[in-house]
């Protein structure tokens, strides 16, 4: 049996048959004339709504979604040096008490190390 196609073989590919065929037609110097992309990943049977993933084919960008319910309660748009932090850690909750306007992602980066190193405080006072 010929490996072939990312570990298949060739009758896992065409079927009995048609393996012989193929097997042949590799010896002579024949190409065979599939398409190319036939093999690539995302190709065939697991695409859109018969991939096991498929969650009803919404896109949601939360990271807009917060942008925009900030936008909305400023009534201004956003700059796009302008960061929103979740005070959660929880991207996907987007009420205005968990949004946090930070100006810079210098900022932003300040404040989650603040966090972190309340955190390691916090454990270092329990143990």
């Amino acid at each position: 049996m010929v490996n072939n196609r990312k570990g298949k073989t060739y009758e896992e590919i065409y079927g009995i048959e048609r393996a012989n065929e193929e097997r042949q037609k590799r010896k002579l110097g024949v190409k065979n004339n599939l398409p190319k992309t036939s093999f690539k990943k995302g190709h065939g049977m697991n695409q859109g709504i018969n991939h096991p993933n498929w969650r009803g084919g919404k896109k949601v960008f939360y990271h807009n979604q917060s942008r925009k319910i900030m936008e909305s309660y400023l009534k201004r748009k956003l700059e796009i040096g302008e960061y929103i932090h979740h005070l959660d850690f929880n991207w996907k909750n987007n009420y205005i008490n968990n949004l946090y306007l930070l100006n810079t992602l210098g900022e932003h980066r300040k404040y989650h190390i603040f966090l972190q190193n309340c955190v390691k405080e916090i454990i270092n006072e329990v143990s």
